[in-house]
């Protein structure tokens, strides 16, 4: 099921400087916003440098619902995301038996002795690749065209490797995380893109996407808190560039988030939801379960505040 991904990495290493920067802009300004609905000093800043809900943030003395460590701890998730990148890695097979050849690669080009240490600089290398530039990428632009309205953020990496799920969006006014995102580097209508729909299809026929590590706002005292924890029954989309898209997009991308989007940006936005439009008619014909369907319902809401602000984005 899993496999080890070795991509060719983008050019440009004042690019990955460029992103990194933006996207660590971004968990600072939405962590400030959050930590206004956050009582308890030790619960804030639950978005990480970059941009992923920080797992930890999630601990019981942090206000979450989770233990430090035991069953369903915590720190079992964090041994489940680890166990997931030594496969993805390559030092691990799929039965979880580990591939000398691949370690002792790490070990001559990089001089990495323990598996931990493999791990880092598969991690390191995989930053250059296309899946992650296209991973900063949407989660800039959909950030800067949805923060007036929506928390935008990546989902925790427990999320992303158990759940399938990249991106979360929470409308800020009721609190509902109005969808789930994954994320494809494929051309719309690719054999990648085809088998991922197929997939988010169903997923949510059956119960929709979980968010071990989500996030939600609830009344609390004529204002509203910020509340962690688990949801479920969630709307999921798939969101796919081509590597020809992408490659034009990153051209002309706008690290600053006080510049709003750059044309090529607002384009992909456009697309994206022209995507999310035609997923949501799909869904709706596909015999969802009522809590599915509950969510797609105010995710109709939220989508039209979305396509109302990519039409001011185009104009």
């Amino acid at each position: 099921m899993f496999k080890s991904t070795f991509e060719k990495p983008a050019k440009g290493e004042k690019r990955q400087e460029k992103f990194a920067e933006l996207i660590k802009n971004i968990a600072a300004e939405t962590n400030e916003y959050l930590n206004r609905f956050i009582e308890d000093e030790r619960g804030k800043n639950i978005v990480g440098e970059d941009g992923h809900i920080e797992m930890r943030s999630f601990w019981t003395k942090k206000g979450g619902p989770f233990a430090k460590t035991g069953e369903g701890s915590v720190s079992e998730d964090e041994d489940f995301v680890l166990e997931r990148r030594k496969i993805f890695s390559g030092i691990w097979n799929d039965d979880g038996k580990e591939d000398k050849n691949i370690k002792d690669y790490y070990r001559d080009t990089f001089n990495c002795g323990t598996e931990e240490e493999m791990v880092k600089q598969w991690s390191k290398n995989q930053e250059k690749s296309y899946g992650a530039l296209l991973e900063k990428a949407l989660l800039s632009i959909l950030y800067k065209a949805l923060r007036k309205d929506f928390i935008v953020v990546h989902s925790s990496v427990y999320d992303d490797y158990a759940n399938g799920v990249d991106y979360v969006i929470v409308n800020k006014e009721t609190g509902d995380v109005a969808c789930a995102f994954d994320g494809v580097n494929d051309d719309k209508g690719g054999e990648r893109f085809e088998k991922k729909i197929k997939k988010i299809r169903d997923k949510s026929k059956k119960d929709g996407a979980v968010l071990k590590y989500g996030i939600t706002f609830e009344k609390s005292d004529g204002g509203k808190k910020l509340v962690k924890k688990e949801l479920s029954g969630i709307p999921v989309f798939c969101l796919s560039i081509s590597r020809d898209e992408l490659d034009k997009l990153l051209g002309k991308m706008n690290y600053d988030l006080s510049g709003g989007l750059s044309d090529e940006e607002a384009e992909v936005f456009g697309n994206l939801i022209e995507l999310l439009k035609s997923q949501t008619a799909d869904l709706e014909h596909a015999g969802l379960s009522e809590k599915v369907k509950d969510n797609l319902a105010k995710f109709k809401i939220s989508l039209a505040k979305m396509e109302e602000s990519a039409a001011k984005k185009r104009n």
